[in-house]
This record gives C-alpha cells, sequence and structure tokens, in this order.
C-alpha cells in the first residue's frame, strides 16, 4: 500500500491544492471573526467546498491502484498474493497458448469495480476536475 500512496501523492496534492486555492480567502477570515477554530473552519467550511475533488482524488487513485502492474510485479514475490494485473499478464492456457474466452471474462471481471464507481461518482467527478482547473 505505501508504494502506491507514495506514487499518487504528487497528482493528489497538484489536485487538492487547485481546490483549496479557489477558496475566497474572506471565508477564513469570516470563521475566525465567527469563532471557529482551525478544525471547525476546516470540517465546517473547507471540507464542503472542495467535496468534489476529494471525489476526483478517490477516483484517479482507485484507478491507478487498480491496474497498476510494474510495483505488484517487482514487490510481490508471494504468488498467493498477485494483483489481478500480474494474473492476468501471466494467464495462458496449457503449451503456452492464450485461452481467450477465459481471459476475456477475466478481464471483464477486472474492469467492472472501476466502471460501477464512476457511474456513481461520475456528476463529482466532472465538477471537481472543472473547479480544480479553475483559479480565483
Amino acid at each position: 500500500i505505501f508504494p502506491y500512496v507514495a506514487l499518487s501523492l504528487a497528482i493528489s496534492i497538484f489536485v487538492m491544492r487547485g481546490m483549496f486555492q479557489t477558496i475566497p480567502r474572506e471565508l477564513f477570515d469570516a470563521a475566525r471573526i465567527d469563532g471557529a477554530g482551525p478544525v471547525r473552519t476546516l470540517v465546517g467550511i473547507m471540507l464542503p467546498m472542495v467535496k468534489n475533488g476529494v471525489v476526483v482524488v478517490i477516483i484517479i487513485n482507485f484507478v491507478a491502484a487498480w491496474g497498476e502492474y510494474l510495483l505488484a510485479k517487482t514487490l510481490n514475490t508471494n504468488q498467493s498474493a498477485q494483483t489481478l494485473p500480474v494474473v492476468l499478464a501471466t494467464a495462458t492456457g496449457g503449451m503456452g497458448a492464450w485461452v481467450w474466452p477465459r481471459l476475456a471474462a477475466v478481464y471483464i471481471m477486472a474492469i467492472t469495480p472501476g466502471l460501477i464507481i464512476f457511474a456513481f461518482a461520475q456528476r463529482w467527478y466532472i465538477k471537481g476536475l472543472q473547479e480544480g482547473a479553475l483559479k480565483a
């Protein structure tokens, strides 16, 4: 898990930085005047305003980790704990021949969770991409 976090940290910071830059500075000042502390300002004001960016970061990191091959192949030596992309890349029938129907079924099973998550989160994903690209 730690290598995936390290690889996805840069894009996550980039997207969330763009989201936080869209929040007007006056909101922080108003929260401080109203007596909100740092935690209340973060939870009550900032997080609701950047929730679309959080969804974008979650989707990007999920898709990247779900289909990642190189780290899983390099760092994992336990054959029973192989990830799906590694299994797909090494799945052959007898004598090294590809078993296409079985391989196609496994590929469909592999992309289904990502498609389901994206179908439910598509609205926030598009909003988050658009809002993160704007700068106030």
